[in-house]
């Protein structure tokens, strides 16, 4: 017992890490976990997650291309070229970014937009507000925020 007790004080550091670690696990599990049932196995077969509680009015329609903005951490912005298909108030598409496509699904009610992703095992949330040819929004991936938006490419 007395040599166990001993190894405890000499990786006091290494436990305290570890227990952090797993803290900070468990706090991102919790708070992106709640969504997994929503961005389920195929996003091809998903349907559209019910985000809203209560239609915003008829949908605008979105589908198109559209070229987002995501500012940097160290300045500038990202251009990515986020697609559209629309269904009635469903959305599904891609997104083309320096780091790959990203196929998305959501919904529109109003002028309110819900787009999900899954890359690298967490779910990827892009809520944004409409405007005339502009979405305005906020990416959040478990402790992660950016600020975004899109202008509608003009149609050739």
């Amino acid at each position: 017992m007395r040599a166990t007790i001993d190894w405890l004080v000499r990786h006091e550091k290494l436990l305290v890490g570890v227990t952090l670690c797993l803290v900070i696990a468990l706090a991102v599990e919790v708070k992106i976990g709640g969504k997994d049932d929503v961005v389920g196995g195929n996003l091809g077969d998903t349907p559209a997650p019910a985000v809203f509680a209560k239609s915003g009015g008829p949908a605008s329609d979105v589908s198109g291309k559209w070229e987002m903005r995501v500012p940097r951490r160290s300045g500038g912005a990202q251009i990515w070229v986020l697609t559209l298909a629309q269904k009635g108030e469903e959305l599904t598409g891609n997104i083309k970014s320096e780091g790959g496509d990203l196929p998305v699904f959501g919904a529109i009610s109003g002028q309110e937009i819900h787009l999900f992703a899954k890359r690298y095992g967490a779910t990827v949330d892009f809520s944004a507000k409409l405007g005339e040819g502009v979405m305005e929004g906020t990416m959040q991936a478990a402790v992660i925020s950016r600020r975004w938006s899109a202008t509608r490419k003009k149609q050739k």
